[in-house]
């Protein structure tokens, strides 16, 4: 197979491993806290996939394309327009397909792969019969009902956690062309934008890669042109090839084009899984062999780019964090055990009971910024959302005064004027969306914490005074010596920070895995929009039909804004959750770890020397193993930002 991930996979087993083993050392030294951000972090590096978007327009094989890649077919590829829904496929032991709805009170129904087709494909409607027709149009309302469909199978492309997302076909106005380029391509690991050698470079396919994907991380999109096949002669392959180069240059520079023919590549593998193809007479269908078809140069071109390129993004973060851990355990925890070990402190217990207030002080603290964070969480999301409803229709403004602008286009140009209108408003509101909802946020946890930050530097330094052999250290002296020191603190909440930085980005972000749970992100496609030549609105418009067409974009924008704002709602929503649950959690585990810290101390002031030195001894043992864990560490660091393969591990 020229598509493989086992270079990741070892760097992923190797680290996994090494995770397991600071686990262990975490645990016998004491440190809760970093035992659940380690294996938080392992959690995500097993659970993390590789996101592979495929986008296109309508009639580009897209369904085919992805059966090719799979080796079999999954997807019907005989879908109307307007029947196709977003289907998520991953890799699961036995096959099943699963419905989820748009109607979040509606549950989840599991349905065989014989329903699935009928459901995306269903009987054309005979032209003229009424109850046809009817039947038709209640099928397709059936349709926009769902949000996705979830397909897993036993499928050796997803065995090593690649999940491929087939997003609906796009034209011009389409709203799902706006959730793709803002939600789903920048949390894919890959994009694929499958054109046509049949049609190459439509008007629209160069209006969304310049205003819808040219904003994206350019250098995770494919460009992959199907039917190989219609081209009869190496002359016109190159010149297809020269052709979509040449234009796509002062989009995306100079760019990788894999010309491909995706129905030869999915027989060749069907022939070569052992089925017998035959064509509707019964006679064998002549295949191609799978070099000439083009997907394994492709598919070797996207498997080095995710082992070296995302692989590294996956595996690195955690790998710093471990290594930050590390650092701590040994600069903190190791060498406050030293500390107390070797020191004798003198008026112990009177320190602790001088100490305890300031603990209890923090919790305090801890309570109110709550507070204040719940008041500023409602104030900020009605001024973003007021805001936000604002630019919406400014935008639907300038949708309309396009129609006055070219009146006498018919439909389907107009479309296409809208298009190019309202992409770059749309794609610059979404980014003024983001940073406005992470500036708020960041706004609020420095609001609510500051106070708190102060108090827990304070104890900080009363915790460093406690264990010195000063004099008594009464709460009244660390409140004078406290109130004198002006030192920077370092923020607790950093992690936070480091969180909402990477939001709308990351799959397996604390903020981004709560809106995917919610049906913000990765499946929020929004369908009902327009579809103005799909109507029938295509002749040359009268004023009667100007009037209609008009009012037709105004109920668009509309249904489309109404949809914005609540998804707005619910991020804000589940966001103001997230960050209340984690700043709860930080402050109570940071509390916990100094009230271990204490326990610790008074233990050790009542050993005999035999037991201190046995300690000591163990001390430096777990330092030693830290230390080997972090080079360990580092050697995957290396090989990940060289991007060569990890030396001296086995597969």
């Amino acid at each position: 197979m020229s598509f493989s991930l086992n270079d990741y996979i070892r760097k992923r087993d190797f680290v996994c491993e090494k995770l397991d083993r600071l686990i262990l050392i975490l645990k016998e030294v004491g440190f809760d806290k970093g035992v659940k951000k380690v294996e938080l972090h392992k959690t995500k590096i097993i659970e993390d996939s590789f996101q592979i978007a495929v986008v296109g327009e309508f009639s580009r094989g897209k369904s085919t394309f992805i059966n090719a890649l799979l080796g079999k077919k999954i997807l019907p590829s005989l879908a109307r327009p307007t029947t196709t829904i977003l289907n998520i496929i991953s890799y699961g032991d036995e096959p099943s397909i699963t419905l989820y709805y748009r109607d979040e009170a509606k549950l989840p129904k599991r349905i065989s792969e014989e329903e699935f087709k009928k459901i995306i494909a269903p009987m054309d409607p005979i032209e003229g019969d009424p109850d046809s027709e009817k039947e038709y149009k209640e099928a397709v309302e059936k349709i926009k009902e769902i949000r996705f469909a979830d397909i897993s199978a036993p499928l050796s492309f997803c065995k090593d956690g690649v999940t491929i997302i087939d997003t609906p076909g796009t034209n011009d106005l389409d709203p799902a062309r706006e959730q793709i380029t803002n939600n789903i391509i920048p949390n894919a690991d890959a994009a694929i934008l499958l054109l046509s050698a049949k049609k190459i470079l439509a008007q629209s396919e160069m209006s969304f890669l310049r205003d819808r994907l040219l904003v994206n991380d350019i250098q995770k999109i494919f460009i992959v042109i199907n039917f190989k096949d219609v081209l009869d002669s190496d002359e016109k392959i190159e010149k297809v090839k020269d052709f979509t180069r040449e234009h796509l240059k002062p989009i995306l520079g100079d760019t990788k084009v894999f010309l491909i023919t995706a129905k030869q590549a999915l027989n060749a593998r069907r022939k070569m899984n052992g089925e017998e193809l035959v064509n509707k007479f019964g006679h064998p269908i002549p295949t191609w062999d799978i070099e000439d078809t083009g997907i394994l140069e492709f598919e070797e071109a996207l498997s080095k780019f995710l082992q070296y390129e995302r692989g590294a993004i996956k595996l690195l973060k955690p790998i710093q964090a471990s290594n930050k851990i590390i650092d701590h355990v040994i600069n903190n925890s190791i060498e406050f055990q030293r500390k107390t070990l070797v020191s004798d402190i003198q008026h112990l217990d009177e320190k602790i009971e001088a100490f305890k207030p300031r603990v209890r002080n923090v919790r305090k603290t801890g309570k109110k910024a709550l507070h204040k964070i719940e008041s500023q969480l409602s104030y900020k999301g009605k001024e973003i959302i007021s805001w936000y409803e604002k630019e919406l229709d400014h935008i639907s403004s300038r949708a309309l005064s396009v129609i006055d602008r070219y009146e006498y286009l018919d439909p389907q140009a107009i479309a296409r004027e809208i298009e190019d209108e309202i992409a770059p408003l749309e794609r610059t509101l979404h980014l003024e969306k983001k940073k406005r909802v992470e500036m708020s946020i960041s706004e609020i946890i420095k609001l609510a914490s500051q106070n708190l930050d102060q108090e827990w530097d304070r104890l900080n330094q009363a915790f460093d005074r406690l264990i010195s052999n000063d004099e008594v250290v009464t709460l009244s002296r660390l409140s004078e010596d406290l109130a004198q020191d002006t030192q920077q603190h370092p923020d607790i909440f950093d992690e936070i920070f480091e969180e909402l930085n990477t939001a709308w980005t990351n799959s397996s972000n604390l903020f981004v895995k709560g809106m995917i749970a919610v049906g913000g992100i990765l499946a929020g496609i929004i369908y009902g929009g327009v579809s103005l030549v799909k109507s029938g609105m295509v002749k040359l418009m009268g004023e009667t039909t100007r009037r209609k067409f008009r009012i037709k974009i105004i109920n668009q924008f509309e249904t489309k804004n109404k949809e914005k704002v609540s998804d707005l709602k619910r991020e804000w929503e589940v966001l103001g959750k997230a960050l209340r649950t984690e700043f709860k959690k930080i402050i109570e585990t940071n509390i916990a770890e100094i009230e271990n810290q204490l326990n610790q101390l008074r233990e050790n002031t009542h050993l005999e020397q035999s037991e201190i030195q046995r300690k000591l001894e163990n001390l430096n043992r777990q330092e030693k193993m830290l230390l080997t864990l972090k080079q360990d560490l580092q050697k995957v660091s290396i090989a990940l930002n060289t991007k060569k393969e990890l030396e001296g591990v086995p597969l």
